[in-house]
């Protein structure tokens, strides 16, 4: 029996079963098509809040144009939804018991991990490619950056008085420590078609065919940061000077925790052109229906991140946590307290008065009508 050609370095290989082109298609190694080597991928590794993970897609486009590699990407459950029909990503990987059996098996040309914490740099640690960049794990399993700019955003995450006095975008900071131009970094979110039809069917038959702009609230906070959220007297008195001085509409956004925000926020308001929309479904779905405001009031949340990705102007709220860190690329601006935050990044906040509590809903709906002109 004449051995046959085997590439066992092909991403597509089983070495106990048949490959999938082989089963499908009838390929053979010897003139398969469809041969991708593992060696020649990228991985890129992103647990964190699912915000967080979509606004690291900034680096999509810039590792596509350093590497020319197909990507991978590992991440938490609850995020795939988000990446899922990504141009940029050949293959989504969950962090789960199946992962280190992957690892020990496929190599990579280069590992891209930008958190800190130790189960990404762990990750990192473990995948096989001779490059790592931005935080594995050293000898002693202490959490290690792998170059200096990795290193500066290890020393602004553990020490405030660095991260307050930092006046660089995320965006910036992950594009230095990845290697890659700071430009040409916008998120990347694709909805689906029948996704964009749900919300297009969902405007039809609850929007008042006669209206004006469609300003979006996203009323909701953060489980870590309790004051990322605007006060409700706040998103009032914004909502009551849209109605009575505009023609414009205004959907609810939030998820279960806003469930009884929003609802008393709409009686509140008593106006047809009031929308609560219920987006606990999924991920894909709230982004869907984010798609139909043509602004957004928003903390520094997921659906600001999403909003961004779908090129929507923003008027971002900020409280407890950086707005210099956030870029929101020329559509819309950054609302920040008039007094210093007290409690910067601290999971509760004890201050009376509190800093989001002295924004004004007039500033506010001054910045939205703004945003708005500059959009059309």
């Amino acid at each position: 029996m004449n051995p046959i050609e085997l590439k066992t370095d092909c991403r597509h290989f089983r070495s106990d079963r048949p490959c999938a082109p082989h089963k499908l298609r009838g390929k053979i190694c010897a003139t398969c098509n469809e041969y991708d080597p593992s060696a020649s991928r990228v991985l890129i590794v992103k647990l964190g809040a699912m915000g967080d993970v979509l606004r690291t897609t900034c680096i999509l486009r810039g590792v596509r144009g350093k590497f020319g590699a197909p990507v991978v990407w590992v991440t938490r459950p609850e995020s795939v939804a988000l990446l899922q029909g990504n141009p940029f990503i050949d293959e989504v990987w969950v962090n789960d018991e199946s992962l280190s059996s992957k690892l020990e098996v496929e190599p990579f040309r280069a590992v891209i991990n930008l958190d800190a914490e130790r189960a990404s740099a762990a990750i990192c640690a473990t995948a096989r490619s001779r490059e790592k960049i931005g935080f594995s794990l050293d000898a002693s399993g202490s959490v290690l950056p792998t170059n200096d700019e990795a290193r500066r955003w290890f020393q602004m995450g553990v020490n405030d008085d660095l991260k307050r006095a930092n006046r660089q975008t995320y965006q910036r900071i992950v594009a230095d420590i990845v290697g890659i131009p700071a430009s040409d970094n916008e998120l990347v979110f694709t909805p689906a078609t029948t996704e964009k039809k749900l919300a297009v069917e969902y405007a039809k038959k609850s929007l008042p065919p006669k209206r004006g702009k469609v300003i979006g609230f996203n009323t909701g906070g953060a489980e870590r940061w309790k004051r990322k959220q605007w006060t409700f007297d706040g998103f009032a008195k914004l909502g009551r000077r849209i109605l009575d001085e505009t023609d414009d509409c205004i959907i609810l956004y939030g998820g279960r925790s806003e469930v009884a925000f929003n609802r008393k926020l709409k009686a509140k308001l008593k106006s047809s052109r009031v929308l609560n929309v219920n987006t606990q479904k999924s991920v894909r779905e709230f982004a869907a229906m984010l798609s139909l405001c043509d602004a957004l009031v928003t903390g520094d949340t997921l659906g600001m991140h999403l909003a961004a990705a779908l090129v929507k102007p923003l008027i971002v709220i900020f409280g407890p946590t950086s707005a210099a860190e956030i870029e929101i690329y020329g559509r819309g601006c950054k609302v920040t307290p008039t007094m210093a935050c007290k409690s910067f990044y601290k999971p509760v906040c004890e201050a009376s008065p509190c800093c989001v509590e002295t924004i004004s809903p007039d500033v506010v709906f001054d910045e939205v009508q703004r945003a708005l002109a500059i959009a059309q």
